[in-house]
């Protein structure tokens, strides 16, 4: 019941189908969205924002994982349509502007919006929809201690790792960014391109619009996968707060007394080097974490059996029907269940939407 004095929020895992798109609603009406995006699909995202619990004109916040097509093509429907007071969003530097800024002509090449977004966010939405939203940039560099702030006192950047806490009616909830930069793909764009000269954002374009060509074929060239950056986020209340989350579907319904969740956008954790720098961030968390959205579609390239680090955590892979890629790849689902996770596929269908209500428990004596 939404209306019990006991409920914090509800959390909706939308069916974009191959993309992202998740919503966190408390009970005093402060949302907040991670990515919102879908393969090729926009008229999808769409149709989701529509159907979906966003009903006042207003997002609190909005976080982004990375810049690619699938997980913020939504973004143009949501400005046009939604106030966006804050966004989070990893930081990048020149070079890895040019590489975001390559990647969206390539694949949304008829949309000037994208390009322009990764290089300078504040530009690209004054300039399409004369809106302004107050952006913070998380750093990949943590601090030696994470520091606490008010959601409503974020500055322009913080570091990985800091704690940013809403007040929400009956609880304070957090929020802790991770931007886990690749910088090997970087190092080697920046090799292949420093004869160029491009030190700045202007130069670079100047640049592009006469040798776009040239420049494509070196971002090509890069070896790795362009899918190792990731703003992770983690969500969960503060302190020692006792929760209760009940998840449903059409189908089925569960609970579980710890409501942590954990985002991975598409972070790579294939790798030992790169779980263990995951888990000595996320590792303090683990016993408040219930629920955790399997990286990048399900990919086996980006799963590690070690992400599911305890039995019965809910696994949610978003994927599309019979898409091109195919995710889930069957190894990940069988390591899912091997370690006992509980996996929900959410595709475009409506029915496996999965929807999660938070309450806080009530402590018997």
């Amino acid at each position: 019941n939404m209306r019990s004095p006991n409920f914090i929020m509800q959390r909706v895992f939308m069916p974009v189908g191959q993309g992202a798109f998740y919503i966190e609603k408390f009970n005093d009406g402060f949302t907040v969205v991670y990515d919102c995006g879908s393969y090729k699909n926009t008229s999808i995202v769409e149709e989701n924002i529509k159907n979906s619990i966003l009903d006042t004109k207003k997002i609190d916040l909005l976080v982004i994982s990375h810049y690619h097509e699938d997980h913020i093509n939504g973004l143009e429907y949501l400005f046009k349509n939604f106030d966006i007071d804050k966004m989070l969003m990893p930081f990048l530097d020149l070079a890895e502007k040019m590489e975001s800024f390559i990647d969206a002509d390539i694949h949304n090449n008829s949309n000037g919006f994208y390009k322009d977004f990764c290089i300078n966010p504040e530009k690209a939405l004054k300039d399409n929809f004369g809106k302004s939203s107050e952006i913070t940039f998380v750093l990949p560099e943590e601090s030696s201690q994470p520091n606490k702030i008010d959601i409503q006192n974020i500055k322009d950047r913080i570091n990985s790792g800091d704690k940013i806490t809403c007040n929400v009616i009956n609880c304070i909830w957090a929020y802790i960014p991770f931007n886990f930069q690749d910088a090997k793909r970087t190092e080697q764009f920046k090799k292949l391109t420093e004869h160029l000269d491009l030190d700045s954002v202007d130069k670079f374009r100047d640049y592009y619009e006469k040798n776009k060509k040239e420049l494509i074929d070196i971002y090509e060239k890069v070896e790795g996968d362009k899918n190792t950056n990731s703003l992770v986020l983690y969500s969960g209340a503060y302190s020692n707060i006792k929760t209760t989350t009940y998840s449903r579907r059409k189908s089925f319904s569960f609970t579980k007394n710890i409501s942590g969740c954990l985002y991975l956008g598409d972070y790579n954790a294939e790798g030992n080097q790169k779980m263990k720098e995951l888990e000595a961030k996320y590792e303090s968390f683990y016993k408040e974490i219930s629920t955790i959205q399997i990286p990048h579609h399900g990919s086996r390239d980006n799963y590690n059996p070690r992400l599911n680090f305890k039995p019965n955590i809910i696994s949610v892979i978003s994927a599309g029907i019979n898409n091109k890629f195919e995710h889930p790849h069957s190894e990940t689902l069988k390591e899912i269940a091997l370690q006992n996770g509980i996996v929900i596929l959410v595709t475009e269908e409506e029915e496996t939407k999965l929807t999660q209500s938070i309450y806080l428990r009530k402590t018997y004596r």
